[in-house]
Protein backbone atom coordinates (compact mmCIF):
# COMPACT_ATOMS: atom_id res chain seq x y z
CA UNK A 1 0.00 0.00 0.00
CA UNK A 2 1.47 3.62 -0.81
CA UNK A 3 1.17 5.93 1.15
CA UNK A 4 1.04 9.68 0.36
CA UNK A 5 1.01 12.69 2.76
CA UNK A 6 -1.42 15.47 2.04
CA UNK A 7 0.42 18.92 2.31
CA UNK A 8 -2.64 20.64 4.14
CA UNK A 9 -4.01 18.25 6.19
CA UNK A 10 -1.15 16.58 7.26
CA UNK A 11 -2.13 12.98 6.88
CA UNK A 12 -0.64 9.66 5.09
CA UNK A 13 -3.47 8.51 3.02
CA UNK A 14 -3.75 6.22 0.15
CA UNK A 15 -3.05 6.81 -3.33
CA UNK A 16 -6.64 6.68 -4.65
CA UNK A 17 -7.43 9.62 -2.23
CA UNK A 18 -5.56 11.67 -4.49
CA UNK A 19 -6.41 13.47 -7.85
CA UNK A 20 -3.63 12.93 -10.23
CA UNK A 21 -1.90 15.51 -12.10
CA UNK A 22 0.73 15.31 -14.67
CA UNK A 23 2.89 18.06 -14.07
CA UNK A 24 4.51 16.83 -10.60
CA UNK A 25 6.82 14.24 -10.05
CA UNK A 26 5.04 12.01 -8.51
CA UNK A 27 2.06 12.03 -10.84
CA UNK A 28 -0.40 13.15 -8.02
CA UNK A 29 -1.93 16.36 -6.42
CA UNK A 30 -0.33 17.71 -3.34
CA UNK A 31 -4.03 17.65 -1.57
CA UNK A 32 -5.55 14.91 -0.65
CA UNK A 33 -9.76 14.86 -2.42
CA UNK A 34 -11.18 15.97 0.50
CA UNK A 35 -8.66 18.64 1.44
CA UNK A 36 -8.94 20.43 -2.48
CA UNK A 37 -12.63 20.15 -2.57
CA UNK A 38 -12.64 22.34 0.72
CA UNK A 39 -10.35 24.36 -0.26
CA UNK A 40 -12.15 25.41 -3.68
CA UNK A 41 -15.03 26.12 -1.77
CA UNK A 42 -13.55 28.36 0.13
CA UNK A 43 -11.48 30.45 -2.95
CA UNK A 44 -15.03 30.53 -4.65
CA UNK A 45 -16.24 32.37 -1.70
CA UNK A 46 -13.25 34.51 -1.43
CA UNK A 47 -13.50 37.82 -2.34
CA UNK A 48 -10.44 37.02 -5.10
CA UNK A 49 -12.64 33.85 -6.13
CA UNK A 50 -15.38 36.28 -6.49
CA UNK A 51 -13.40 38.95 -8.80
CA UNK A 52 -11.74 36.54 -10.89
CA UNK A 53 -14.98 34.39 -11.56
CA UNK A 54 -16.70 37.59 -12.60
CA UNK A 55 -13.56 38.79 -14.79
CA UNK A 56 -14.04 35.23 -16.55
CA UNK A 57 -17.63 36.09 -17.28
CA UNK A 58 -16.88 39.34 -18.31
CA UNK A 59 -14.04 38.05 -20.87
CA UNK A 60 -16.47 35.41 -22.06
CA UNK A 61 -19.71 37.12 -22.82
CA UNK A 62 -18.96 38.17 -26.05
CA UNK A 63 -18.31 34.36 -26.75
CA UNK A 64 -21.65 33.07 -24.71
CA UNK A 65 -23.72 35.84 -24.80
CA UNK A 66 -26.73 34.24 -26.61
CA UNK A 67 -26.71 31.22 -24.12
CA UNK A 68 -26.40 34.03 -21.75
CA UNK A 69 -29.69 36.01 -22.85
CA UNK A 70 -31.51 32.74 -23.19
CA UNK A 71 -31.02 31.65 -19.66
CA UNK A 72 -32.06 35.35 -18.82
CA UNK A 73 -35.40 35.32 -20.81
CA UNK A 74 -35.99 31.94 -19.02
CA UNK A 75 -35.56 33.00 -16.03
CA UNK A 76 -38.41 36.56 -16.63
CA UNK A 77 -40.93 34.09 -17.99
CA UNK A 78 -40.25 31.63 -15.42
CA UNK A 79 -41.68 34.41 -13.19
CA UNK A 80 -44.88 34.57 -13.98
CA UNK A 81 -46.22 38.34 -13.76
CA UNK A 82 -44.60 38.34 -9.54
CA UNK A 83 -45.89 34.88 -9.04
CA UNK A 84 -42.73 33.55 -8.67
CA UNK A 85 -41.95 37.09 -6.31
CA UNK A 86 -44.96 36.00 -4.33
CA UNK A 87 -43.67 32.32 -3.49
CA UNK A 88 -40.39 33.72 -2.59
CA UNK A 89 -41.31 36.26 -0.06
CA UNK A 90 -43.86 33.75 1.44
CA UNK A 91 -41.08 31.39 2.04
CA UNK A 92 -39.08 34.16 3.19
CA UNK A 93 -41.61 35.52 5.70
CA UNK A 94 -42.29 31.76 7.47
CA UNK A 95 -37.86 30.50 7.15
CA UNK A 96 -35.71 33.22 7.45
CA UNK A 97 -35.11 34.59 11.07
CA UNK A 98 -33.47 37.49 10.03
CA UNK A 99 -36.47 39.08 7.67
CA UNK A 100 -38.10 41.51 9.71
CA UNK A 101 -41.64 39.97 8.88
CA UNK A 102 -40.72 36.22 10.18
CA UNK A 103 -41.94 37.33 14.34
CA UNK A 104 -45.62 37.13 12.50
CA UNK A 105 -45.36 34.07 10.59
CA UNK A 106 -42.28 31.96 11.19
CA UNK A 107 -42.24 32.43 14.73
CA UNK A 108 -45.55 31.59 15.34
CA UNK A 109 -45.24 28.06 13.36
CA UNK A 110 -46.90 29.42 10.25
CA UNK A 111 -45.48 27.38 7.26
CA UNK A 112 -45.68 26.96 3.59
CA UNK A 113 -47.16 23.68 2.17
CA UNK A 114 -45.48 23.89 -0.69
CA UNK A 115 -42.45 21.82 -1.20
CA UNK A 116 -41.79 23.74 -4.58
CA UNK A 117 -42.69 26.68 -7.02
CA UNK A 118 -43.68 24.51 -9.27
CA UNK A 119 -46.42 22.64 -6.73
CA UNK A 120 -47.22 26.60 -6.20
CA UNK A 121 -47.89 27.63 -9.66
CA UNK A 122 -49.97 24.28 -10.66
CA UNK A 123 -52.38 24.89 -7.93
CA UNK A 124 -52.07 29.09 -7.83
CA UNK A 125 -51.67 30.24 -11.43
CA UNK A 126 -55.01 29.87 -13.22
CA UNK A 127 -56.90 31.90 -9.91
CA UNK A 128 -54.00 34.48 -9.79
CA UNK A 129 -54.36 34.81 -13.70
CA UNK A 130 -57.96 35.47 -13.43
CA UNK A 131 -57.58 37.85 -10.41
CA UNK A 132 -54.81 39.88 -12.20
CA UNK A 133 -57.24 40.99 -15.39
CA UNK A 134 -60.11 41.96 -12.90
CA UNK A 135 -58.29 43.90 -10.32
CA UNK A 136 -54.33 44.54 -11.54
CA UNK A 137 -50.82 43.52 -10.04
CA UNK A 138 -51.07 46.28 -7.73
CA UNK A 139 -54.06 45.22 -5.87
CA UNK A 140 -53.61 41.30 -5.91
CA UNK A 141 -52.36 39.96 -3.18
CA UNK A 142 -52.05 36.25 -1.33
CA UNK A 143 -54.45 35.89 1.07
CA UNK A 144 -54.49 33.15 3.94
CA UNK A 145 -58.92 32.37 4.48
CA UNK A 146 -57.84 31.11 8.25
CA UNK A 147 -55.11 33.73 9.62
CA UNK A 148 -53.89 31.40 12.10
CA UNK A 149 -53.10 28.47 9.67
CA UNK A 150 -50.77 27.78 7.20
CA UNK A 151 -50.20 28.59 3.32
CA UNK A 152 -51.63 25.86 1.52
CA UNK A 153 -54.18 25.63 -1.50
CA UNK A 154 -56.98 25.50 0.92
CA UNK A 155 -55.99 27.66 2.84
CA UNK A 156 -55.58 30.51 0.34
CA UNK A 157 -56.95 32.31 -1.80
CA UNK A 158 -55.89 36.24 -4.30
CA UNK A 159 -58.24 39.06 -3.09
CA UNK A 160 -57.58 43.10 -3.17
CA UNK A 161 -55.74 44.66 -0.68
CA UNK A 162 -59.01 46.04 1.07
CA UNK A 163 -59.95 42.42 1.36
CA UNK A 164 -56.63 41.30 2.74
CA UNK A 165 -56.96 44.69 5.42
CA UNK A 166 -59.98 43.01 7.07
CA UNK A 167 -58.62 39.43 7.48
CA UNK A 168 -56.18 39.94 10.35
CA UNK A 169 -55.58 38.39 13.26
CA UNK A 170 -56.89 41.06 15.71
CA UNK A 171 -59.74 40.46 13.52
CA UNK A 172 -60.33 36.39 14.66
CA UNK A 173 -59.78 34.88 17.60
CA UNK A 174 -58.20 31.98 17.66
CA UNK A 175 -60.27 28.95 17.25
Amino acid sequence: MNLYKCSRCKEYLDKSLFSKDNNSSSGLQNNCKKCSSIYSKEYAQSPIGKLKRKLYYKKNYKNNKKQLIDKANLYQTTRDDGLFRKWCNIRLRCNNKNVWNYKYYGALGVTVEWKSYTDFKKDLYDSYKEHLKKHGKQNTSLDRINPFGNYSKENCRWVTLTEQLQNKRVHHTRS
